[in-house]
Formats: C-alpha cells, structure tokens, sequence
C-alpha cells in the first residue's frame, strides 16, 4: 500500500530524532494527498517537536498520474552519493513499489520509462504543466509570492506606499496566494509569522483598490446576512412555512437576501416548501405569475448549488479522515492539517464512529475515538484561552452554573472576551445557528454585567 512511511528523522537544528511519514512514490490515485504536498512544497517536511525547526527531507521521489500517462522520477544528487547507490537502482526500486500495487491490467508502455527531473522544481513544474497550468502561469504565481513575501519584509512605514505602487498586481489571484500562504505559515507552528501575516492581510485590504472591494462586499454581505438573520427572528419560534414563503416573497427584488435566507435555513427548504410556491404561482394574479415561478426556480438554483458545495466539502473530508487513520503518525497529520479540522469533519467522525459500533466493528471503533481524542486535544491547544472559554460556556446547559463560570473566569479576560463573543456570533450567525446566537446574546450580556 502506498502512502508514508513511519521513518524516524533527526533535526537539522537541534538534532532531535522525529517519527514521520515519509513519501517517495507518489501514485495519484491510491495517494491523492501526495500530489497536494508536493505541490505545495510541503511533501516530506517536518516541524522539530522539540525545537519547532522546520526540516526537509531529502528523498527521491517517483510520481505516478495513470489518468495523464505521467510517469517522472528524481533523485537528489546528494542521495545517490550518501547511499553510494547508482539511479537506475533507486529509480528500479521505486518502480518496483508502484507496480507491486498496480492490478496487470493497468500497466501500460509509458511505465517502463519514467522521465526525469534534475530538480524538485522541475518535478512539480512537469506535474503543473500537465494539470494545464502552464510556465507563463508558473511564472506569474512567482511574481505574486515575490511581491508578498517584499511586502511582508518591507518596514511597517513604508508598506502602505509599496502596496499602492502595486495596486494593478493586486487581485483575486493575488488574495489566493496570500491566503494559501497564510494557511502554510499557521499549519506550522509559527504564531508570530501567522500573526505579522494577518496584520499584512488587513494593510493590504486597506490601501489597495481591489482590497477595498473586498471589505465593502463583505460589509455589505454581513449587512444582509444580519437583516435577514433579525426578520427570522421576529417570525418567532412558532413560525411555519407559510410565514418562510411570505418573508421570501418580500425579498422578491433584492437577490442578495434571497441567497441568505436559503443560506441561513437551507433544510426549511424541501418539497413540502416547494409545493407551497407551486401554489402560490397558481392562485396569483396573472401579473405575478411569472416572477413568482422565477423566484421559485432561483431558489431551486441555490439549494442545489449549497447541496453540490457540501457533498463536495464532506467528500474531501472524508478523504482527509481516512488519511489521518491510515497514518502511522496521526497526531502529526492532524497538526499539518489543522487547518480544514472544523465541526464537519468531527461530524463525520462521529458517524463514522456510530456506524462501526452499528456494525460490531471494534478495531475501527477504538481508531476513530483515538482521532476524535487527538483532534480535540490539539484544537484546544490552538484555541485563544478567551475561544476556549466561550466554547466551554456553551456546553454548559444550565444558567446558574454558567453565570458562576462567567464570575470566575471573565475578570482575567476584560474586553477581550467581549469581542471574541462577537467574533463567535459573527460566524454562528453566517452559518445560520440561531440556538447559539441566543446563547451568546445571554453569555454576552451576563459577561457585560460582570465586566462592568
């Protein structure tokens, strides 16, 4: 089976061995997440877990894509030197692992003669060029980590005018790198850098025009989002469908509320829902007919978009869960990663978990309640302490025990407490979780009476 391997690697800086999975054939099929690492340049790299140094591995790499008949080898100089081994050898080897894992039917011409690369770069720029994304984008993608990386390293002084000297350069590709950039930087362990990152971030939304853009559509998003989030509210509990089809019909002209209600409360929005705009469009007046059929297929329109966005969403996480099992290392693979570990793929966890107790299925019981013990312990070890506490606070049930919390806890925080509240509805509200959004209006105004 391919995949890493567990190899215990010593710290080029303080010379601490570290068990890490280790790859050096790459089959994108059976090791989609592979492909990714390399990509990305973060394939066989490790941060020390003792001094935080983050090492590369010097490995020779074999990949293999059957769907594009890609086949490349490439072996460091410095391997062939260490294990005093030719590169025919090794590449054979390497050769051997991937067919050893091919059923006969899938061998083909091009696998008896792997290309080669003289460099990792060259590797992941034949991989790129294969995936259509060609050496002018290459290039380009390079102008955009330059300009990012100049940016980060200019004086604090002189960065708004740099930023304004390269407004044309700034786009939403540019956002794209910075932020897949921003996510390596907070997947290894280094809070300074993520946090200097996130100051950069806020400069650059601030002084270049595309930036700009950005906050006065997401202010006016979170606008929406708010309004439509206080008429919810005002239907009341008692609120049925009938009531949720009159509250669209009102944002009937305004599409920006239209995509937020169906965002806010996408399961109000099945067949029964349906069948009552169906009716509605038959007992309308003639002249309202067709705007009511054109609101009813919008709304289909945006259902089946949310739909399609979250099979695809679990499937990767699905994806990402059976990597994490299969790891020799999962802890390890669980701070890489801890950047996509959020409440869905816990969800899947624990149906996952609840389908192996269904089925009698010990092993992979104990396996996935290992993961969910890990992935909680290191979430938390991520968690601002004032996060950690709202979070603690909203698994307290009963108001008297929480208000007691609140009194021990919230004095050490002050203010900073009150606004990572706001921070928290922010979110919950966007995700339409109105449960919580009271909770935290009730945990917001206990914290104020305490604070104040």
């Amino acid at each position: 089976m391919l995949g890493p391997k567990l190899t215990s690697v010593r710290c080029s800086s303080c010379g601490t061995p570290n068990q890490i999975g280790v790859r050096t054939v790459i089959d994108t099929k059976l090791d989609p997440e592979g492909k990714v690492l390399l990509v990305s340049g973060q394939l066989n790299s490790f941060n020390c877990q003792n001094c935080g140094t983050l090492n590369d591995v010097k490995t020779p790499i074999l990949y293999h894509d059957a769907e594009k008949e890609l086949l490349i080898a490439f072996v460091p100089q410095e391997i062939g030197i260490q294990q005093n081994t030719e590169e025919e050898k090794i590449i054979g080897d390497m050769l051997n692992e991937l067919t050893t894992t091919l059923p006969k039917e899938d061998f083909r011409g091009y696998m008896f003669n792997p290309k080669r690369t003289l460099t990792m770069q060259g590797l992941i720029n034949q991989i790129l060029e294969a995936d259509g994304i060609t050496p002018e984008m290459i290039e380009q993608q390079q102008k955009r980590v330059d300009l990012i990386q100049h940016i980060i390293e200019t004086e604090p002084t002189k960065r708004q005018a740099l930023i304004e000297d390269n407004d044309d350069q700034i786009d939403e590709e540019f956002f794209a790198t910075f932020a897949s950039m921003a996510a390596r930087l907070a997947q290894s362990g280094q809070p300074k850098l993520s946090m200097m990152m996130e100051q950069v971030y806020n400069e650059i939304l601030a002084y270049s025009a595309y930036g700009k853009q950005i906050v006065e559509q997401q202010q006016k998003q979170q606008e929406t989002i708010e309004k439509v989030t206080q008429d919810i509210e005002e239907l009341g509990e008692d609120a049925d469908k009938k009531d949720f089809v009159k509250l669209l019909w009102s944002y009937r002209d305004d599409d920006e509320k239209v995509q937020a209600i169906v965002g806010l409360v996408r399961p109000l929005f099945d067949y029964e829902f349906f069948q009552l705009l169906a009716s509605q469009v038959s007992s309308a007046p003639e002249n309202e007919r067709e705007k009511i059929e054109s609101l009813r297929d919008r709304v289909y329109e945006l259902t089946q978009t949310i739909d399609q966005q979250s099979r695809d969403m679990m499937q990767q996480l699905a994806q990402v869960l059976q990597a994490i099992v299969n790891s020799p290392n999962p802890e390890q693979m669980i701070r890489d990663n801890i950047g996509i570990i959020d409440d869905n793929l816990m969800m899947i966890i624990q149906v996952n978990m609840q389908q192996a107790e269904q089925n009698g299925d010990e092993q992979t019981l104990n396996r996935l309640k290992e993961i969910h013990e890990l992935m909680v312990k290191v979430l938390r070890e991520h968690m601002q302490p004032e996060v950690r506490l709202v979070n603690d606070l909203l698994g307290i049930e009963d108001d008297t025990e929480l208000i007691e919390e609140l009194r021990k806890q919230a004095p050490q925080y002050k203010d900073t407490l009150l606004e990572i509240i706001d921070a928290v509805h922010q979110v919950v509200t966007s995700q339409g979780q109105i449960p919580v959004m009271n909770r935290l209006d009730f945990i917001k105004h206990e914290a104020e009476k305490i604070l104040t």
